[in-house]
C-alpha cells in the first residue's frame, strides 16, 4: 500500500479525511466537493479537473482507494487525488461561498502536517526565516499567476464549452419540417422555413420539380445532411429520392441566424 489513511478532520462539522501519500496529504475530489457543498461534489470536481487538466496534472496523482459502494460494500478503485496546490487550485477556480473558507483550513491541516514531520527544521537564524518566508511568497505568487492563466483559459473556452454542449443536446440530425417545430417561432412552419434557407442562399433550387438541395459549402460546413434512396415509381421506372436533413451544428447555427434576421422586427414591434 502506498498510501497511509489519516485520522479524520473536521472543517465546519464535516468530517474530512486526508490521505498521507509520498509523505504528504491529500485530498480526494469527492473530499474536497463535499466540503465545498456541492450537490453532485465528485462530479463536479472532476469538471473542474478535465476543464484545467493540463495544470491540474502537476498537482495530482491516481491511487488504486478501498471505497464503499452506495450499498456500504467494499470495493477497490481508482481514484485521483489532489496535493496542496491542487487544493488551492480547485478552491481558486470555484464560485462556492465555502472555497476560500476551506482553502485556508486545508493549506493549515496540510502545513501543519507537514511541519510535525521528522524532516522539518525550524530556522535557525534569521537569513533561514527570511528565506523561508521569501520561498512562501514566491510560492503564492506563483499559484496567483497560475490562477489567472487558468480563468483567463476558461473565460476563453467558455464559447467553446457551450458549443459543445449544445452540439451534445441537439446531436440528431432532423428534417425541415421537424426543425421548423422545435423552433417554437410563430410563422415559421415548414413552408416559411424552406422560403427562409432559399432567399437567404443556404438552399438552391434544382432542375424541374424536385426538392430543393443545401449549398455544397453548407454540407461541407456540416449544417446539412442528405439521405439519398432508391426507389420505383408507379411507371416502374428506377428514380432517386433526396431528403434533406438539418444536422445538431446545422440546428445551432440556423437558430442563431433566425433570431438574428427576426430581432428587427421585434425592436419595431415594441417601438
Amino acid at each position: 500500500m502506498n498510501y497511509i489513511p489519516q485520522p479524520q478532520q473536521s472543517f465546519n462539522g464535516l468530517a474530512v479525511e486526508f490521505i498521507q501519500h509520498n509523505s504528504e496529504l491529500w485530498l480526494t475530489g469527492e473530499q474536497i466537493g463535499r466540503a465545498l457543498e456541492y450537490s453532485e461534489p465528485r462530479k463536479r470536481i472532476f469538471d473542474l479537473y478535465t476543464r484545467n487538466q493540463e495544470e491540474l496534472d502537476r498537482y495530482s496523482c491516481v491511487l488504486n482507494l478501498r471505497t464503499q459502494d452506495v450499498n456500504g460494500h467494499e470495493q477497490r478503485r481508482e481514484v485521483r487525488i489532489f496535493n496542496e496546490e491542487g487544493v488551492m487550485v480547485l478552491t481558486m477556480l470555484s464560485s462556492q461561498p465555502k472555497a476560500a473558507e476551506f482553502r485556508k483550513w486545508a493549506v493549515q491541516v496540510i502545513k501543519g502536517h507537514r511541519n510535525a514531520a521528522p524532516g522539518f527544521s525550524i530556522p535557525k537564524s534569521l537569513p533561514e526565516a527570511l528565506e523561508a518566508y521569501a520561498a512562501e511568497i514566491r510560492a503564492k505568487e506563483t499559484l496567483a499567476q497560475e490562477k489567472a492563466a487558468l480563468e483567463a483559459k476558461a473565460l476563453a473556452d467558455a464559447p467553446k464549452v457551450e458549443f459543445a454542449k449544445q452540439v451534445e443536446r441537439a446531436k440528431d440530425s432532423l428534417s425541415i419540417q421537424e426543425f421548423a417545430a422545435s423552433l417554437g417561432i410563430k410563422g415559421m412552419g415548414q413552408n416559411n422555413l424552406f422560403d427562409w434557407l432559399l432567399t437567404n442562399g443556404y438552399l438552391m433550387r434544382s432542375k424541374g420539380k424536385g426538392t430543393p438541395l443545401p449549398m455544397r459549402q453548407y454540407i461541407e460546413a456540416g449544417h446539412f445532411q442528405v439521405i439519398e434512396k432508391a426507389f420505383e415509381d408507379r411507371h416502374g421506372i428506377d428514380r432517386l429520392a433526396q431528403k434533406v436533413l438539418i444536422t445538431g451544428k446545422g440546428q445551432i447555427y440556423f437558430t442563431k441566424r433566425i433570431k438574428e434576421s427576426l430581432e428587427p422586427i421585434g425592436d419595431e414591434s415594441h417601438a
